[in-house]
């Protein structure tokens, strides 16, 4: 639980979801935590009782982008882990929404997308400045 950064409920979309945010420094520290929840006792009824409720999974591993206007928190520069300042206080944001946006770039195409994400990103991303959070990719998936 160390490593988790949040959390979320969809409210919107094809299917109710679940999203769970978790923040590793590598892909052996990945392997290493998520065995360790298997030897767990304590989470064997969670995992008995929870499986069957779930239609699907994914993971997917994301990587802040490399354009600095679209990656205000958390980016190659600095990191945020669980334990430091939160993003927003719910108690005085009780109403909060996050919003997940995805794109999928045709193949071979995101490194096209960075210069033009560079160049008109900032005055894009503008009316976002007091909230972004951060835009990560991924080059697994879909």
């Amino acid at each position: 639980m160390e490593r988790a950064l949040g959390y979320f409920v969809t409210v919107g979309g094809p299917a109710e979801q679940i999203v769970h945010i978790y923040r590793f420094d590598d892909l052996p520290d990945w392997q290493k935590r998520l065995r360790g929840l298997y030897t767990i006792k304590a989470l064997e009824l969670y995992f008995r009782a929870g499986r069957p409720l779930i239609a699907a999974r994914e993971n997917s591993f994301w990587l802040p982008a490399p354009v600095a206007a679209a990656t205000p928190l958390w980016n190659d520069r600095t990191d945020w882990m669980p334990g430091d300042r939160p993003v927003a206080d719910l108690a005085t944001h009780p109403r909060l929404v996050v919003e997940k946006e995805m794109l999928t770039v045709q193949p071979g195409k995101l490194l096209d997308f960075w210069p033009l994400l560079e160049r008109h990103g900032p005055a894009a991303l503008a009316p976002l400045d007091a909230t972004l959070i951060g835009c990560f990719f991924s080059m697994s998936g879909a």
